[in-house]
């Protein structure tokens, strides 16, 4: 992250640049930022952003709006996003003209991919593509927690911000989104007591800590969270955050099968009793495979 921020304090001065990163969210800021750096005035010329994983997009029109110059002058910004949707062909073809940057070194390419290694072909001998990854450590999150409150209008006291870097050090997405919701309160400094007033009757909190203890086999702690999920609406956001859990890369077939059989049935028992679904016994059940 340190690496990015330092280019963007610079203006992005290279002719190609490839962010890569495991979290979404962090790719989704880095690509406001960049398009913050092209004044809105002139947005509308020097500015086109792509989707590679979009219907109809064209390496040739993102090619061609690499190469052209902006109406009013300047510097044109292109930006391409999940990259990693895009064929090998499309991507050499990217890479031979990375370094074209327009008339003069005018352009600006800006890629962006989920990834958790930088990509081999952006690597090789050839090319100007300047790799950034896109990560928190355990020394940067505490002051991108800061900063992103600093952004939303207020400060946040030591525990606030030792409660996020302990609770949701790998989901800097839900952070923000959290922050968000504390910038509401309207409060210049925000302490724990706003947290807990926040978060008392929003059970997400619970669910990525219920998760975590599920994975952690953590009996105690899941059947002492597991009371705290009654209504319907909260039984089905708790499932949707199971499934994903258990949907994710890594997860052994035997168990994704075996979870989502039960989360299946658990679904329609909770929708069938209006929410009055024993949830602990879906944990019991879970807890041993």
């Amino acid at each position: 992250m340190r690496a990015f921020l330092d280019e963007l304090k610079k203006g992005l001065p290279g002719p190609a640049y490839l962010a890569y990163s495991a979290d979404p969210y962090l790719l989704y800021e880095a690509k406001l930022m960049v398009k913050r750096i092209v004044p809105p005035e002139v947005a509308a010329f020097a500015l086109e952003s792509f989707d590679a994983a979009g219907d109809g997009f064209s390496v040739e029109a993102a090619i061609e709006a690499l190469m052209s110059v902006p109406f009013l002058g300047g510097r044109k910004v292109v930006i391409i996003e999940n990259l990693e949707g895009l064929r090998a062909e499309g991507l050499k073809k990217i890479k031979s003209r990375s370094n074209a940057g327009g008339s003069k070194g005018q352009s600006l390419l800006f890629m962006l991919m989920t990834a958790k290694k930088e990509p081999q072909i952006f690597t090789s001998p050839g090319t100007h593509v300047k790799l950034l990854p896109l990560s928190l450590n355990r020394r940067e999150l505490p002051m991108w927690i800061r900063k992103k409150a600093r952004d939303e209008g207020f400060g946040l006291q030591d525990d606030v911000v030792s409660y996020f870097e302990g609770n949701y050090s790998a989901e800097p997405g839900l952070i923000a989104s959290e922050l968000k919701k504390l910038a509401l309160i309207g409060k210049p400094d925000i302490g724990m007591e706003d947290v807990r007033r926040l978060t008392k009757n929003m059970a997400v909190h619970n669910a990525f800590d219920l998760v975590r203890a599920l994975g952690a086999k953590d009996a105690d702690r899941v059947f002492s969270l597991a009371g705290e999920f009654r209504g319907q609406h909260e039984l089905l956001m708790l499932l949707g955050a199971l499934n994903r859990e258990f949907s994710r890369p890594g997860v052994a077939p035997r168990v994704f099968e075996k979870a989502t059989s039960l989360l299946r049935e658990a679904d329609m028992k909770v929708k069938t009793l209006s929410g009055i679904y024993p949830i602990e016994e879906l944990f019991a059940k879970l807890l041993k495979i």
